[in-house]
């Protein structure tokens, strides 16, 4: 098998594992700002609420670990 081949299927795993980790920094991001993590799903207002301050208190989705 052609060595080149194992390293695209290495860096396409990693790219993949990477991409559900960054996911799951985002909802956490968001419930933290108190919406649901459904709002990933549109880059823009990813954004816009990561510029927010996270709630200061216990909100549906847990409690406040301050």
């Amino acid at each position: 098998r052609n060595p080149f081949l194992y390293i695209r299927d290495l860096i396409n795993n990693r790219s993949i594992l990477s991409l559900i980790a960054w996911k799951i920094v985002d909802i956490k991001r968001l419930h933290d700002v108190g919406k649901s993590g459904w709002w990933s799903i549109i880059p823009v207002l990813q954004l816009i609420f990561y510029l927010y301050k996270g709630e200061r208190k216990d909100n549906k989705y847990g409690p406040y670990k301050g």
